[in-house]
């Protein structure tokens, strides 16, 4: 008598061949090579962000000194310095870098000094506004 043989899951024990395992294994990692470097290239690298660090001091009633600790990115400067809303100079700096300090002649009574500054990319914002 032949012996019938029956197909059912899970009683047969045969699986995939060793190649086309191996080649579904190397088409899934080619399509998740191309979904990721699709992804990557649309992330873009961030820019600097614009910054500048001013510490000012009172030195006596009319005195105040402004050093300029850092300027983000390069080819940014300041702009302007204004005391109680009117424009001051820059005392000895003529154009302020990093490690420049100017001593400001300011009238006596506290007011605002707002230091202004100018970005490589051509616009201008507040880097320094306290009450002194």
């Amino acid at each position: 008598m032949k012996r019938e043989r029956r197909k059912s899951f899970g009683r047969d024990k045969r699986g995939v061949s060793p190649v086309i395992g191996v080649l579904l294994m190397v088409a899934v990692t080619v399509i998740m090579a191309a979904v990721i470097m699709a992804w990557s290239s649309t992330v873009s690298t961030p820019e600097t962000p614009n910054s500048c660090g001013v510490v000012v001091s009172r030195q006596n009633s009319t005195l105040l000194q402004m050093t300029v600790m850092s300027i983000q990115p390069v080819g940014a400067s300041i702009a302007s310095i204004s005391w109680a809303g009117t424009d001051v100079t820059l005392g000895n700096m003529s154009s302020p870098g990093v490690g420049s300090t100017s001593t400001i002649t300011v009238n006596a009574s506290p007011a605002y000094l707002v230091v202004t500054g100018n970005w490589a990319d051509g616009t201008t914002s507040v880097v320094y506004n306290s009450r002194i």
